[in-house]
């Protein structure tokens, strides 16, 4: 099967629609001291959900705008995952770096 998206067959590329879309999805600063931002010119964001690196919950945001502060001053420093939800129910997910 081609992915002419991708340019490669689909079984080898090593990577499936949900990696190639998150590049459109842009979290920063990364490492973040107090707020970092999520935005996306090309994908409609609903939801950002917050992990520690050992995969406990922290938090849940729900997005209002393309690009939106998130404020962790509160978090200890350290690696967080953070789940980003669009408004098609897929789920892309990041690594954040709290300074």
């Amino acid at each position: 099967m081609q992915r002419e998206d991708l340019g490669c067959e689909y079984y080898f590329c090593g990577y499936n629609v949900n990696e190639v879309m998150i590049n459109h999805i842009k979290i920063y600063p990364n490492p973040v001291s107090t707020e970092f931002y999520v935005q996306s010119d090309e994908i409609i964001l609903d939801e950002v959900f917050i992990y520690t690196i050992q995969g406990q919950f922290i938090n849940h945001i729900k997005l209002q705008e393309y690009s939106q502060k998130i404020n962790i001053a509160t978090l200890q420093a350290g690696i967080y995952l953070l789940k980003v939800k669009d408004m098609q129910k897929n789920i892309y997910t990041m690594k954040l770096i709290k300074l």
